[in-house]
């Protein structure tokens, strides 16, 4: 499990800013295991859900 908190004075925050956490917590799984990823209504970054599924491999 990856935990990351990040102050932030906005509600959306860019998706270079967690890039590189999706990538740490990636390489720390062990293959085979599903990967669920929880996030709030203000999540709506295709390029991370690009990211999520095309590179990770995640769904």
């Amino acid at each position: 499990m990856v935990w990351w908190v990040l102050r932030h004075r906005s509600a959306f925050v860019a998706f270079s800013e967690y890039r590189e956490k999706l990538y740490q917590a990636a390489h720390r799984l062990l293959a085979g295991v599903k990967v669920v990823v929880l996030a709030d209504r203000g999540f709506i970054h295709t390029d991370a859900m690009a990211t999520l599924t095309a590179e990770l491999g995640w769904h």
